[in-house]
């Protein structure tokens, strides 16, 4: 148990001990009627509360996704090769051509280490996705060029093909469950979500035909969107694609399941896409959408974003508890939405907004600065809403400027549900970092994922302003590495 509080207005933290300390709340931990620790705690929003180091002097790791699990736990899904621990025995090789993906679980409340499985593999695999099912346990979604172990079943592409997806799910000791493996055409990182009632949502893009379970979908040697649904047990349900010209390119970044049933999927494009029964010519531009479909592929509505105005595309997308869609997203020049707008400052701009269910644009807003901003993440807090990101040299966040500590750090905003800045964090090192992951825990903060290339800080290891008092794991010493942290929302 703990207990925060103002020591100069709380009895209470005067009465079970003394802290010590400069930050301005005090943090006292409980043992049934006994305090057993004192320390102050930074508490404003996006403060470190701790954090954890993933990788070794030999390893190169990266995070790609996080989920908020069951009680006080998280999933966390990523890549990596060489020797490094997870939080258990080291494990891996230093066969540079393989990455093996792994999934590990940790507490949110300390990043204790739970349990980990790794998937060994031929060549290059990394998740894109880690849902948590409401039953227990999680999907897992992820991209392999070769063949890719489950963990009972060995997933294979078809010779001559660039890649494949994989789909499995594995319970609460990382058990395998079912598993599935689409590897007959060329396609993309897969994004997972789950539908109105447990379902499983995939999208993602396709060059060929591929077959999900109720024959092909897809067209020879011409890239498009497409979703496939799967029940809780691995079933098939449905798949749809969606038609494009052959010099078209289409690609889902992102999937949510609508109360309604319906989908949504967010992502871009370059040529002509269909949004509204009418084709879209993005005239030369990589361009964003937000479409609508029922389950079956029929169209609901559709917002076509940064079209002949500079270019934009979608990154991340959450659902509020009352069904409203917020989307993080990369724009260039003028982004016009219902009679809302925003310009970029520099070469490449991050816009978050708000929509209803049914696509109507409740807000949106910008952040930027003289170079180039990469969304990340985006996760619904208890009191708002935070994204995650990449940033360079500078990012102009309301009044407060952000400054790289090297070519790119990571930025993480919070933001209201009215979408006013309510905080802003940098964490960064000399090298190149990247956002890998932002999820809300059970307990109301966050989890940010980074990637950090070749830190050191002290001479130990990774630089991370404000660790936190509870930082369970040295920051040791790395290649390029991972990063885990948990931030008061």
């Amino acid at each position: 148990m703990r207990l925060t509080g103002e020591p100069d207005q709380s009895r209470l933290i005067s009465i079970l001990g003394p802290c010590t300390g400069a930050a301005p709340t005090c943090e006292i931990t409980l043992d049934g009627r006994r305090a057993v620790d004192y320390r102050f705690a930074d508490t404003s929003g996006g403060a470190v509360e701790w954090s954890r180091a993933i990788g070794s002097a030999t390893s190169m790791v990266e995070v790609m996704a996080i989920s908020h699990g069951t009680g006080d736990r998280a999933w966390v899904a990523g890549t990596g090769f060489g020797q490094y621990s997870l939080g258990g025995p080291e494990q891996g090789s230093n066969a540079t051509t393989a990455y093996v993906p792994f999934v590990v679980q940790y507490g949110e409340d300390d990043g204790g280490y739970v349990v980990e499985r790794r998937f060994p593999t031929v060549g290059y695999a990394a998740p894109s996705s880690v849902v948590t099912m409401p039953t227990g346990g999680l999907v897992f979604a992820a991209r392999y060029n070769s063949t890719l172990d489950l963990g009972g079943e060995v997933a294979e592409r078809a010779v001559g093909c660039a890649g494949g997806m994989a789909l499995a799910r594995y319970d609460e000791a990382l058990n395998r469950v079912w598993s599935n493996g689409f590897g007959n055409a060329s396609c993309g990182a897969p994004v997972a979500g789950l539908d109105s009632v447990g379902g499983i949502i995939l999208s993602g893009w396709l060059l060929d035909r591929m077959d999900f379970g109720g024959g092909f979908i897809g067209g020879a040697r011409v890239q498009r969107l497409f979703a496939a649904g799967f029940d809780a047990d691995g079933g098939f349900s449905q798949a749809f694609d969606v038609p494009t010209m052959s010099t078209t390119t289409a690609a889902a970044s992102a999937v949510v399941g609508l109360p309604d049933g319906g989908i949504v999927l967010g992502g871009s494009f370059l040529g002509q896409f269909p949004l509204g029964g009418v084709p879209l010519d993005s005239q030369g531009i990589i361009s964003g959408f937000l479409v609508a479909y029922t389950p079956a592929g029929q169209e609901l509505w559709s917002r076509p974003l940064g079209v002949a105005t500079g270019g934009a595309l979608v990154s991340s997308m959450a659902l509020d508890p009352g069904g409203d869609l917020y989307v993080l997203g990369e724009f260039s020049g003028t982004l016009a939405l219902e009679g809302s707008s925003v310009t970029s400052r520099g070469d490449v701009d991050v816009f978050v907004a708000r929509f209803t269910g049914s696509g109507d644009l409740i807000w949106l807003t910008s952040f930027g600065g003289p170079g180039l901003e990469r969304g990340g993440s985006i996760a619904i807090t208890a009191k708002g809403v935070a994204v995650s990101g990449s940033y360079s040299p500078e990012l102009q966040v309301a009044a407060q400027t952000l400054t790289a500590a090297g070519s790119e750090d990571v930025f993480v905003i919070g933001l209201s549900r009215e979408g006013e800045v309510r905080w802003a964090r940098s964490f960064g090192s000399s090298g190149v970092d990247r956002a890998g992951g932002l999820s809300s825990t059970g307990d109301g903060g966050l989890l940010l994922a980074g990637r950090f290339d070749g830190v050191t800080v002290n001479g130990t290891g990774f630089s991370i302003p404000d660790a936190g008092p509870r930082t369970t794991a040295p920051i040791r010493a790395v290649r390029k590495g991972a990063v885990l942290l948990r931030l008061w929302p």
